[in-house]
Protein backbone atom coordinates (compact mmCIF):
# COMPACT_ATOMS: atom_id res chain seq x y z
CA UNK A 1 0.00 0.00 0.00
CA UNK A 2 1.31 3.22 -0.83
CA UNK A 3 1.09 6.35 1.50
CA UNK A 4 -0.62 8.93 1.52
CA UNK A 5 -2.94 7.43 -1.89
CA UNK A 6 -1.80 11.10 -4.05
CA UNK A 7 1.77 10.05 -3.53
CA UNK A 8 2.16 10.17 -7.29
CA UNK A 9 0.36 13.60 -7.44
CA UNK A 10 2.72 14.72 -4.61
CA UNK A 11 5.83 13.98 -6.02
CA UNK A 12 5.49 14.71 -9.53
CA UNK A 13 5.58 11.18 -10.93
CA UNK A 14 1.94 11.53 -12.62
CA UNK A 15 3.48 14.21 -14.92
CA UNK A 16 6.56 12.06 -15.31
CA UNK A 17 4.17 9.12 -16.99
CA UNK A 18 2.20 12.31 -19.23
CA UNK A 19 5.77 12.58 -20.21
CA UNK A 20 6.43 9.19 -21.31
CA UNK A 21 2.97 8.58 -22.50
CA UNK A 22 3.52 11.50 -24.98
CA UNK A 23 6.84 8.96 -26.26
CA UNK A 24 4.72 6.22 -26.64
CA UNK A 25 3.49 4.87 -30.44
CA UNK A 26 0.65 2.70 -29.62
CA UNK A 27 -2.36 3.21 -27.25
CA UNK A 28 -1.45 -0.19 -25.36
CA UNK A 29 1.93 1.30 -24.88
CA UNK A 30 0.06 3.84 -23.34
CA UNK A 31 -2.50 2.05 -20.99
CA UNK A 32 1.09 0.26 -19.67
CA UNK A 33 2.44 3.75 -18.37
CA UNK A 34 -1.09 4.34 -16.87
CA UNK A 35 -1.20 0.74 -14.90
CA UNK A 36 2.83 1.30 -13.85
CA UNK A 37 2.93 1.79 -10.31
CA UNK A 38 5.34 1.66 -7.35
CA UNK A 39 6.93 -1.50 -6.46
CA UNK A 40 8.76 -2.93 -3.67
CA UNK A 41 9.71 -6.46 -5.12
CA UNK A 42 13.91 -5.61 -5.39
CA UNK A 43 14.19 -7.93 -8.37
CA UNK A 44 11.18 -7.08 -10.14
CA UNK A 45 12.47 -2.85 -9.73
CA UNK A 46 16.30 -4.45 -11.42
CA UNK A 47 14.57 -5.90 -13.69
CA UNK A 48 13.17 -2.84 -15.14
CA UNK A 49 15.77 -0.67 -14.76
CA UNK A 50 17.90 -2.98 -16.57
CA UNK A 51 15.48 -3.43 -19.39
CA UNK A 52 15.25 0.47 -19.34
CA UNK A 53 18.82 0.89 -19.06
CA UNK A 54 20.17 -1.04 -21.92
CA UNK A 55 17.27 0.67 -24.71
CA UNK A 56 18.81 3.95 -23.42
CA UNK A 57 21.95 2.61 -24.77
CA UNK A 58 20.25 1.13 -28.07
CA UNK A 59 18.49 4.60 -28.47
CA UNK A 60 22.15 6.77 -27.88
CA UNK A 61 24.73 4.62 -30.05
CA UNK A 62 22.17 2.10 -32.10
CA UNK A 63 21.18 3.14 -36.13
CA UNK A 64 20.31 -0.48 -36.94
CA UNK A 65 17.16 -0.91 -33.91
CA UNK A 66 13.86 -0.07 -35.44
CA UNK A 67 12.75 3.08 -35.19
CA UNK A 68 9.32 2.77 -36.65
CA UNK A 69 6.80 0.27 -37.77
CA UNK A 70 5.28 -0.15 -34.16
CA UNK A 71 1.79 -0.88 -34.92
CA UNK A 72 -0.93 -1.66 -31.92
CA UNK A 73 -2.30 -5.29 -33.39
CA UNK A 74 -3.13 -6.08 -30.50
CA UNK A 75 -6.82 -4.38 -30.00
CA UNK A 76 -7.80 -6.43 -33.18
CA UNK A 77 -6.52 -9.70 -32.66
CA UNK A 78 -9.30 -11.50 -31.10
CA UNK A 79 -10.76 -11.45 -34.37
CA UNK A 80 -8.28 -14.47 -35.08
CA UNK A 81 -9.60 -16.92 -32.41
CA UNK A 82 -13.09 -17.26 -33.73
CA UNK A 83 -13.57 -18.95 -37.06
CA UNK A 84 -15.79 -17.10 -39.25
CA UNK A 85 -14.33 -13.26 -37.98
CA UNK A 86 -12.23 -11.42 -40.49
CA UNK A 87 -9.60 -9.24 -40.56
CA UNK A 88 -9.96 -5.97 -42.59
CA UNK A 89 -7.46 -5.37 -45.41
CA UNK A 90 -6.13 -2.19 -43.19
CA UNK A 91 -5.69 -4.28 -40.11
CA UNK A 92 -3.81 -7.47 -42.16
CA UNK A 93 -1.29 -4.58 -43.46
CA UNK A 94 -0.61 -3.38 -39.69
CA UNK A 95 -0.55 -7.28 -38.70
CA UNK A 96 2.46 -7.58 -41.26
CA UNK A 97 3.92 -4.16 -40.45
CA UNK A 98 4.02 -5.53 -36.54
CA UNK A 99 5.10 -9.32 -37.57
CA UNK A 100 8.03 -7.46 -39.64
CA UNK A 101 9.08 -5.26 -36.91
CA UNK A 102 9.31 -7.76 -34.38
CA UNK A 103 11.75 -10.19 -36.71
CA UNK A 104 14.02 -6.98 -37.32
CA UNK A 105 13.67 -6.24 -33.05
CA UNK A 106 14.36 -10.31 -33.26
CA UNK A 107 17.53 -10.41 -35.81
CA UNK A 108 18.83 -7.19 -33.79
CA UNK A 109 19.57 -9.32 -30.77
CA UNK A 110 20.85 -11.70 -32.56
CA UNK A 111 24.56 -12.69 -32.73
CA UNK A 112 27.33 -10.46 -30.50
CA UNK A 113 24.32 -8.24 -28.88
CA UNK A 114 23.45 -11.31 -27.12
CA UNK A 115 25.36 -10.17 -24.32
CA UNK A 116 25.86 -6.84 -24.96
CA UNK A 117 22.06 -6.43 -24.31
CA UNK A 118 21.32 -9.09 -22.22
CA UNK A 119 17.93 -8.00 -20.30
CA UNK A 120 16.10 -7.16 -23.97
CA UNK A 121 17.94 -10.57 -25.55
CA UNK A 122 15.93 -12.59 -23.18
CA UNK A 123 13.05 -10.50 -23.17
CA UNK A 124 12.92 -11.55 -26.87
CA UNK A 125 14.19 -14.62 -27.33
CA UNK A 126 10.96 -16.81 -27.27
CA UNK A 127 8.98 -14.80 -30.52
CA UNK A 128 8.09 -16.95 -33.22
CA UNK A 129 9.13 -14.89 -36.90
CA UNK A 130 6.44 -17.02 -38.60
CA UNK A 131 7.17 -15.77 -41.74
CA UNK A 132 4.48 -18.72 -43.18
CA UNK A 133 2.09 -15.52 -41.95
CA UNK A 134 3.50 -12.64 -43.75
CA UNK A 135 3.54 -15.22 -46.64
CA UNK A 136 0.20 -15.56 -46.94
CA UNK A 137 -0.86 -11.80 -46.47
CA UNK A 138 1.36 -11.53 -49.52
CA UNK A 139 -0.25 -13.65 -51.17
CA UNK A 140 -3.78 -11.49 -50.71
CA UNK A 141 -2.63 -8.16 -50.31
CA UNK A 142 -0.66 -6.14 -52.69
CA UNK A 143 1.70 -3.30 -51.55
CA UNK A 144 -0.44 -0.93 -52.39
CA UNK A 145 -3.35 -2.28 -49.52
CA UNK A 146 -5.75 -3.87 -52.33
CA UNK A 147 -6.54 -7.70 -53.05
CA UNK A 148 -5.07 -9.37 -55.44
CA UNK A 149 -6.85 -10.28 -58.73
CA UNK A 150 -5.18 -13.47 -58.31
CA UNK A 151 -6.27 -14.17 -54.99
CA UNK A 152 -8.49 -16.59 -55.43
CA UNK A 153 -9.89 -17.92 -58.94
CA UNK A 154 -13.32 -16.61 -58.44
CA UNK A 155 -11.94 -13.02 -57.67
CA UNK A 156 -9.92 -13.30 -61.23
CA UNK A 157 -13.37 -13.96 -63.46
CA UNK A 158 -15.22 -11.57 -61.39
CA UNK A 159 -12.86 -8.87 -62.18
CA UNK A 160 -12.16 -9.90 -65.61
CA UNK A 161 -15.78 -9.65 -66.16
CA UNK A 162 -16.21 -5.96 -64.86
CA UNK A 163 -13.36 -5.18 -66.98
CA UNK A 164 -14.53 -6.48 -69.57
CA UNK A 165 -18.29 -5.08 -69.51
CA UNK A 166 -16.98 -1.69 -68.84
CA UNK A 167 -14.81 -1.20 -71.55
CA UNK A 168 -17.83 -2.44 -73.99
CA UNK A 169 -19.83 0.03 -71.73
CA UNK A 170 -17.08 2.80 -72.65
CA UNK A 171 -17.44 2.02 -76.48
CA UNK A 172 -21.15 2.14 -76.43
CA UNK A 173 -21.00 5.32 -74.14
CA UNK A 174 -18.54 7.14 -76.84
CA UNK A 175 -20.60 6.40 -79.58
CA UNK A 176 -23.83 7.86 -78.17
CA UNK A 177 -21.49 10.96 -76.70
CA UNK A 178 -20.29 11.60 -80.10
CA UNK A 179 -23.84 11.23 -81.66
CA UNK A 180 -25.28 14.01 -79.19
CA UNK A 181 -22.38 16.22 -80.16
CA UNK A 182 -23.22 16.01 -83.88
CA UNK A 183 -27.03 16.30 -83.16
CA UNK A 184 -25.91 19.44 -80.75
CA UNK A 185 -27.56 17.78 -77.86
CA UNK A 186 -24.29 17.93 -75.77
CA UNK A 187 -21.61 20.39 -75.46
CA UNK A 188 -18.58 19.71 -77.83
CA UNK A 189 -16.78 19.56 -74.23
CA UNK A 190 -18.86 16.48 -72.87
CA UNK A 191 -17.35 13.46 -71.70
CA UNK A 192 -18.20 10.16 -70.35
CA UNK A 193 -18.58 10.50 -66.63
CA UNK A 194 -20.21 8.37 -63.61
CA UNK A 195 -23.02 9.35 -61.30
CA UNK A 196 -24.20 7.18 -58.46
CA UNK A 197 -21.85 4.24 -59.76
CA UNK A 198 -23.54 4.28 -63.43
CA UNK A 199 -22.03 5.65 -66.34
CA UNK A 200 -23.53 8.40 -68.06
CA UNK A 201 -23.30 11.43 -70.42
CA UNK A 202 -23.92 15.07 -69.68
CA UNK A 203 -26.74 16.62 -71.57
CA UNK A 204 -28.66 20.08 -71.72
CA UNK A 205 -31.56 19.81 -69.56
CA UNK A 206 -33.30 21.24 -72.47
CA UNK A 207 -32.85 18.12 -74.78
CA UNK A 208 -33.07 15.73 -72.00
CA UNK A 209 -35.94 14.11 -73.58
CA UNK A 210 -33.73 13.99 -77.06
CA UNK A 211 -32.02 10.46 -75.41
CA UNK A 212 -33.78 7.72 -74.57
CA UNK A 213 -32.46 6.82 -71.01
CA UNK A 214 -32.78 7.26 -67.48
CA UNK A 215 -31.59 10.58 -65.75
CA UNK A 216 -29.23 9.65 -62.84
CA UNK A 217 -28.60 13.18 -61.62
CA UNK A 218 -28.58 17.18 -62.40
CA UNK A 219 -25.91 19.92 -61.96
CA UNK A 220 -26.66 22.25 -58.89
CA UNK A 221 -27.74 24.78 -61.52
CA UNK A 222 -30.03 22.22 -62.86
CA UNK A 223 -29.23 22.89 -66.53
CA UNK A 224 -27.45 19.98 -66.71
CA UNK A 225 -28.43 16.82 -66.30
CA UNK A 226 -26.89 13.00 -66.26
CA UNK A 227 -28.02 10.63 -68.40
CA UNK A 228 -27.48 7.03 -68.55
CA UNK A 229 -28.48 5.60 -72.06
CA UNK A 230 -30.74 2.55 -72.51
CA UNK A 231 -28.38 1.16 -74.66
CA UNK A 232 -26.36 0.56 -71.72
CA UNK A 233 -28.51 0.33 -68.74
CA UNK A 234 -28.17 -3.79 -68.85
CA UNK A 235 -24.62 -3.13 -69.12
CA UNK A 236 -24.54 -1.38 -66.03
CA UNK A 237 -26.80 -3.39 -64.13
CA UNK A 238 -24.39 -6.40 -64.88
CA UNK A 239 -21.39 -4.19 -63.36
CA UNK A 240 -23.22 -3.44 -60.41
CA UNK A 241 -24.14 -7.14 -59.92
CA UNK A 242 -20.05 -8.16 -60.37
CA UNK A 243 -19.10 -5.44 -57.31
CA UNK A 244 -21.68 -6.99 -55.20
CA UNK A 245 -20.53 -10.61 -55.92
CA UNK A 246 -16.63 -9.12 -55.63
CA UNK A 247 -17.07 -7.95 -52.73
CA UNK A 248 -18.72 -11.02 -51.19
CA UNK A 249 -15.62 -12.98 -52.80
CA UNK A 250 -13.71 -10.50 -51.30
CA UNK A 251 -15.21 -10.83 -47.44
CA UNK A 252 -14.82 -14.70 -48.09
CA UNK A 253 -10.91 -14.66 -48.74
CA UNK A 254 -10.92 -12.63 -45.76
CA UNK A 255 -12.34 -15.01 -43.72
CA UNK A 256 -10.64 -17.93 -44.99
CA UNK A 257 -7.07 -16.15 -44.46
CA UNK A 258 -7.81 -15.13 -41.16
CA UNK A 259 -8.80 -19.04 -40.81
CA UNK A 260 -5.22 -19.47 -41.81
CA UNK A 261 -3.93 -17.39 -38.82
CA UNK A 262 -6.31 -19.00 -36.31
CA UNK A 263 -3.54 -21.94 -35.59
CA UNK A 264 -0.85 -19.20 -34.93
CA UNK A 265 -2.95 -16.93 -32.34
CA UNK A 266 -0.96 -17.33 -29.45
CA UNK A 267 2.29 -16.91 -31.43
CA UNK A 268 0.67 -13.91 -32.83
CA UNK A 269 -0.12 -12.29 -29.66
CA UNK A 270 3.00 -12.57 -28.08
CA UNK A 271 4.43 -11.25 -31.19
CA UNK A 272 2.21 -8.17 -30.78
CA UNK A 273 2.27 -8.08 -27.31
CA UNK A 274 6.30 -7.58 -27.56
CA UNK A 275 6.06 -4.94 -30.14
CA UNK A 276 3.72 -2.86 -27.52
CA UNK A 277 6.33 -3.77 -24.60
CA UNK A 278 9.48 -2.80 -26.87
CA UNK A 279 7.45 0.37 -27.36
CA UNK A 280 6.94 0.56 -23.57
CA UNK A 281 10.49 0.69 -22.99
CA UNK A 282 11.69 2.56 -25.88
CA UNK A 283 9.34 5.52 -24.27
CA UNK A 284 10.74 5.20 -21.10
CA UNK A 285 14.61 4.96 -22.57
CA UNK A 286 13.86 8.26 -24.31
CA UNK A 287 13.00 10.03 -21.78
CA UNK A 288 15.84 9.19 -19.71
CA UNK A 289 18.19 10.55 -22.53
CA UNK A 290 16.06 13.97 -22.85
CA UNK A 291 16.38 14.36 -18.44
CA UNK A 292 19.67 13.13 -18.67
CA UNK A 293 18.72 9.94 -16.15
CA UNK A 294 21.00 7.06 -15.25
CA UNK A 295 20.19 4.06 -13.65
CA UNK A 296 20.77 4.21 -9.40
CA UNK A 297 22.07 1.38 -7.49
CA UNK A 298 19.80 -0.80 -5.59
CA UNK A 299 20.93 -2.75 -2.09
CA UNK A 300 19.40 -4.63 0.67
CA UNK A 301 19.87 -1.44 3.05
CA UNK A 302 17.01 0.49 4.78
CA UNK A 303 18.94 3.94 3.42
CA UNK A 304 18.76 6.40 0.54
CA UNK A 305 21.77 7.92 -0.73
CA UNK A 306 21.41 10.98 -3.49
CA UNK A 307 24.08 12.02 -5.08
CA UNK A 308 23.69 14.88 -8.08
CA UNK A 309 19.94 14.06 -7.51
CA UNK A 310 17.60 16.02 -9.79
CA UNK A 311 13.90 15.72 -10.22
CA UNK A 312 13.00 16.06 -14.03
CA UNK A 313 9.94 18.12 -13.36
CA UNK A 314 12.04 20.43 -11.00
CA UNK A 315 14.43 20.89 -13.74
CA UNK A 316 11.91 22.40 -16.50
CA UNK A 317 10.73 25.24 -14.21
Amino acid sequence: MIYPANFEQKTGFDKIKVSIKNKCVTQSAVNKVDDACFLTDKEAIMQLLRLASEMKTICMLENSFPADGYVDACKFLPKIKNIGNYLEINELIDLKTALNTVKQIFMFFSGKRKTDYPSLTELVKLVSLMPEVITEIDRIVDRFGKIKDDASENLYNIRKEIAEKQAAVNRRMQSVVKQAKNEGIADLQSNVSVRNGRFVIPVQAVHKRKIKGLVISESASGKTVFIEPMEVVELNNRIVELEFEEQREIIKILIELTGFFNPYYLDILFSCELLVEIDFIRAKAYYAIETEAGMPIINDEPQIDLRRARHPILMKT
